[in-house]
């Protein structure tokens, strides 16, 4: 019986090995040249002071000498590159299995003459030059309105109102008794009848009263000139003084196209420099222009000016009040020097940094490098590179996110891990702390946007509670919750400011949230929780929150004992980073103020 129980003992031993095994090669399948299995080997191993060690079931662990996995207790393995060396800490290697399967693709660095795109943010206005104002002509009480409602169109010389005026009434009495008298006195006539003109009382109306010997109480207001009513000032009833405005009215044949621009950029507009624009209830439909005035002054306020395009409008597309969506392209100028030029999808961004994966040079297997780049402005085809890489260097244009999640589950440098190598391979920064960033505070925010915006953080608040629980299934889940909630913010309705603290805030959000859905180890959850956390922390500094009850904690300890902040409604501490481990771990640092409401 015995011996019965340890050959069942023995086997269940056997297959629980062969499991193990079986899982720790699926976990390295990917990422092992030609997808060939790779026995986990437990044999003694000759060291190499070069050698990096790490774990086939755990592959983020690495160690610069053999021993047990500190995660699952199995034997480190060395690591070795394609040519049976070890690898570089700033290298990853992939597969032509893996490369297929995520759809990477790269496109060589190149210099042309770029032209620059400048978006910009506007509104549709009636042209100031076609305004009209529509005014009573005399004193008196508004017996009746011709025009129901604002948007009407009236024509020149139609009857606006009904105005009963005692002035008028009198006017026309002494008009009657001046032409009984006029055998005395010719002159009161012209005087009366002079009196009755300037109040704009039509000459048949005025030989109407001469001919029945009637006085006319209510009299007509006529328009002076045709538009459509953009505002209507009075209501029937209303005592009105002479010269008093009953309607603004325009001609809307040709309409403003008003853009703001910030003061750093107004050195690259023009006069006649040609534009194109949207407005988001056409879609499909772009409308061509040119610059027609560029604002000689700055608003101190928003740091911006205005430029306007005078536009056609014959069919009535374009309303005053429209939001519009501009684009700006300034093209290259004759003798300009080329620039070196990268696609924007390969551009990946860390808060401050910028950072692309650059494909190495020479190798039979594929390898990335991470590279910090810095950007100058931005172009049609992508943005301009002043330092960081050169010309005829491949990166990354496609699927940039899949390697930089990729590298972090192999501990590489990665966007989350500030071990970047700028060019010629040498190591700008060896801190792996993930940096704070901040923005400046954003005036105008839409009440559509700050919507979308707090359910954002509604659900970065179940990412944080799943961490504290260190349930890494349900952070993941939450995660994914978030990077889709990202697309579901609207962008209508920000100024330019908005939508260039939104883009930062936006894509650095889906990036974190995207490396934590895509992760169940719970120590990369974290790590990639920091960034995520800098984002939305800084997303709340420029746009405000919506309610109150919203605190900035800290805990010292986090972040390669840098210190991390996070989020939370809740001014216990409850720390995301440790979970019971070291669940009290921290400080409250602020509550955030609350400056838009969002309804």
């Amino acid at each position: 019986m015995k011996r019965t129980m340890k050959i069942r003992i023995s086997i269940a031993n056997i297959i629980t090995g062969l499991l193990l095994l079986g899982a720790g090669f699926g976990l390295a399948w990917l990422f092992l040249p030609g997808g060939e299995e790779k026995e986990h080997v437990h044999s003694e191993v000759t060291v190499d002071t070069h050698t990096i060690w790490t774990c086939a079931m755990d592959p983020q662990v690495r160690q610069d000498e053999p021993g047990a996995c500190p995660i699952c207790g199995m034997d480190l393995t060395p690591l070795e590159d394609e040519k049976g060396g070890a690898e570089t800490e700033n290298v990853l290697t992939m597969t032509e299995t893996a490369l297929r399967m995520a759809d990477i693709r790269v496109s060589a660095v190149t210099r042309a003459h770029g032209s620059t795109l400048l978006r910009l943010n506007g509104y549709v206005e009636a042209d100031e030059g076609r305004r009209r104002s529509l005014a009573a002509h005399f004193p008196g009480r508004v017996e009746q309105m011709y025009v129901a409602y604002e948007g009407e169109y009236v024509k020149k010389g139609s009857n606006i109102a009904l105005i009963y005026s005692p002035e008028v009434v009198t006017a026309q009495e002494e008009l009657l008794e001046a032409i009984r008298f006029k055998d005395l006195n010719p002159g009161l006539v012209d005087a009366a009848r002079r009196k009755l003109r300037l109040w704009k009382i039509p000459e048949a109306q005025i030989a109407e009263i001469e001919k029945t010997g009637k006085v006319k109480e209510e009299l007509p207001v006529h328009a002076d000139v045709g538009g459509t009513v953009l505002r209507k000032k009075v209501r029937q009833g209303d005592h009105v003084k002479e010269g008093q405005v009953l309607f603004d009215v325009a001609d809307l044949g040709v309409v403003w196209v008003i853009f703001e621009v910030y003061e750093r950029d107004l050195a690259r507009i023009q006069k006649g420099n040609p534009m194109a624009f949207s407005v988001p209830s056409l879609p499909g439909k772009t409308f061509q222009g040119k610059v027609t005035f560029v604002d000689p002054v700055v608003d101190k306020q928003k740091g911006v000016a205005h430029i306007r395009l005078s536009i056609r409008n014959r069919k009535g597309l374009l309303k005053p009040g429209m939001y519009t969506e501009g684009r700006l392209l300034e093209a290259a100028s004759v003798g300009q020097t080329s620039r070196l030029l990268v696609p924007k999808s390969a551009v990946l961004w860390t808060g401050k940094r910028s950072v692309v994966y650059v494909r190495e040079p020479g190798r039979e297997i594929p390898a990335f490098s991470l590279r910090e780049v810095q950007l100058g402005e931005r172009i049609a085809a992508g943005y301009e590179i002043l330092s960081g890489l050169r010309e005829g260097e491949k990166v990354v244009t496609q699927g940039a996110f899949v390697v930089d999640a990729s590298a972090v589950l192999k501990g590489k440098s990665s966007m989350m891990q500030r071990k970047i190598f700028v060019k010629g391979g040498s190591e700008a920064e060896v801190a792996t702390a993930i940096e704070a960033w901040s923005l400046e505070e954003v005036a105008e925010v839409s009440a559509e946007f700050m919507r979308g915006f707090t359910a954002l953080v509604t659900v970065y608040m179940a990412v944080k509670d799943a961490l504290v629980a260190s349930d890494a299934q349900a952070t993941a889940m939450a995660a994914s919750r978030m990077v889709m909630q990202v697309s579901g913010v609207p962008e209508a309705g920000l100024s330019e400011a908005g939508r260039i603290a939104w883009g930062k805030v936006g894509a650095e959000t889906r990036q974190a949230a995207g490396l934590i859905s895509g992760t169940k180890v719970i120590a990369v959850q974290r790590t990639a929780f920091i960034r995520l956390s800098n984002a939305m922390a800084a997303g709340l500094q420029a746009f405000g929150a919506s309610e109150a009850g919203i605190y900035l904690q800290h805990c010292p300890m986090a972040n390669e004992n840098q210190g991390a902040d996070w989020l939370s409604r809740d001014y216990e501490i409850r720390n995301p980073y440790f979970g019971d481990a070291m669940l009290t771990c921290g400080s409250v640092k602020q509550e955030l103020s609350v400056r838009n409401s969002g309804k």
